[in-house]
C-alpha cells in the first residue's frame, strides 16, 4: 500500500520520553498517509508497555507498528530494520527521546511538491531549552549544485551530520544501499556522507520543527569513553575513505583531513599513540586519492609529534590550509 512518509523511531529504554515522542507524531497536521515504525531494540524497562498502550488508545488515521529486534544491537541496526520495512516515498528519522512540532511533516512534505527532483528536505532543530542547534533561515530554498551540496554536508559548519529532521527519498537510500554501519558509535557520519554523495537536489524549510533532548542519562553523549570513541572514529574514517568518489576530490580530502585534525585535538595522547599504526594506514590511503596540492602539507602535519599536533596554533594552521 502506498505511504507518503515512513517515520522510523529506534527505541531503547526511554519510558519517560516515548509517549511525548509518539504524541508528536499522532498530533501532526499532515494530511497525507503516514506509517510510524517503532523499532524495539530489546528494551528492559517499560518503554514498550507505554508504546503498546499508546497504540491501543490511538484512533487516528496514521499507522503505528512495532518491530522487535531479536537482541539488543544498537541504534544503527534498529534504523536499518526500519528502513528495510518502510513503505513510504520519504523516510523521516526521529529519536525516541525527541519530538517534533505539529506542523513539521506537512511543512517538509509541501516543499517536496515544488520539484519532483528533490531528494531531501532539511528543517531547523532546537533543544528542549529553546537553544538553536541548527537553522535553515540563511539557506536557499532549493539547491541542485552537487559541489555546494557536498561542501555543506562534508565540511565543518555546514549541515548537521545527524539523519533526523529531514525527509529523505526512500528510493535513493535503497538504490545506493545507504545504510547505517552497525556495531559502532558515530554511525550517523558515514550514513550522511554516503547519502550526500548521491544527492542531486535538496531543499530547506526555514522553520524550527524538531526538539532535541540533550544529555539524557544513558545516552552515548553522557557515557563518553575516550578509547571506545576513538576506536569507532577510526572505523568511521576508513568507511569514509571507501565512499570517496571522483566528484569533488578536494572537498572530500579536506573533509577527511579536518576530521583527523579534530580527532587528534579532542582525544587523549595515550589513546592516539596506541592507534598510531591505524592513523598511518588512514593517512597512506588518503595520500593515494588526495589532490597533489594537499599532499605536502598533509605529510608535514602527519610527521609532527603528537604534542605539537595538539597545539591550538597547529590546529588553526592545518584547518586554514585544508
Amino acid at each position: 500500500m502506498h505511504t507518503d512518509i515512513s517515520v522510523i523511531i529506534p527505541t531503547y529504554n526511554v519510558e519517560s520520553f516515548i509517549d511525548e515522542c509518539l504524541k508528536s507524531i499522532a498530533n501532526q497536521t499532515f494530511n497525507g498517509t503516514l506509517e510510524c515504525i517503532i523499532v524495539d531494540d530489546c528494551c528492559t524497562d517499560k518503554t514498550i508497555d507505554v508504546v503498546n498502550k499508546f497504540i491501543d488508545e490511538y484512533n487516528g488515521s496514521f499507522l503505528f507498528k512495532v518491530l522487535r529486534q531479536n537482541r539488543n544491537q544498537g541504534q544503527a541496526a534498529a534504523r536499518n530494520k526500519g528502513i528495510a520495512e518502510a513503505k513510504g516515498t520519504y523516510i523521516f528519522f526521529l529519536d525516541s527521546d525527541d519530538f517534533i512540532t505539529k506542523e513539521c511533516l506537512q511543512l517538509l512534505f509541501d516543499i517536496t511538491k515544488k520539484d519532483n527532483k528533490i531528494d531531501l528536505v532539511q528543517a531547523g532543530m532546537d533543544t528542549i531549552w529553546g537553544e538553536t542547534i541548527f537553522s535553515c533561515k540563511d539557506m536557499p530554498d532549493i539547491v541542485n549544485d552537487w559541489k555546494w551540496i557536498k561542501k555543506k554536508f562534508h565540511l565543518p559548519n555546514g549541515l548537521t551530520p545527524g539523519p533526523c529532521n529531514r525527509l529523505i527519498k526512500r528510493d535513493l537510500i535503497n538504490k545506493y544501499n545507504i545504510f547505517f554501519p552497525e556495531g559502532i558509535i558515530y554511525e550517523d557520519v558515514p550514513f550522511t556522507f554516503h547519502l550526500a554523495q548521491h544527492l542531486s537536489c535538496i531543499a530547506f524549510c526555514n522553520q524550527q520543527t524538531y526538539i532535541y533532548r540533550t544529555r539524557r542519562p544513558g545516552s552515548t553523549i553522557t557515557e563518553y569513553n575516550d578509547e571506545k570513541a576513538l576506536d569507532s572514529r577510526i572505523i568511521v574514517l576508513n568507511k569514509l575513505i571507501e565512499l570517496i568518489d571522483d566528484k569533488g576530490l578536494s572537498i572530500q580530502a579536506r573533509a577527511l583531513m579536518q576530521k583527523l585534525f579534530m580527532y587528534v585535538k579532542i582525544h587523549k595522547i595515550e589513546n592516539l599513540t596506541k592507534h598510531h599504526d591505524d592513523f598511518k594506514q588512514i593517512f597512506n590511503r588518503l595520500q593515494i586519492i588526495m589532490p597533489w596540492y594537499y599532499k605536502i602539507p598533509s605529510m608535514i602535519y602527519f610527521s609532527l609529534p603528537l604534542n605539537i599536533k595538539k597545539q591550538k596554533i597547529t590546529d588553526i594552521v592545518s584547518r586554514y590550509i585544508f
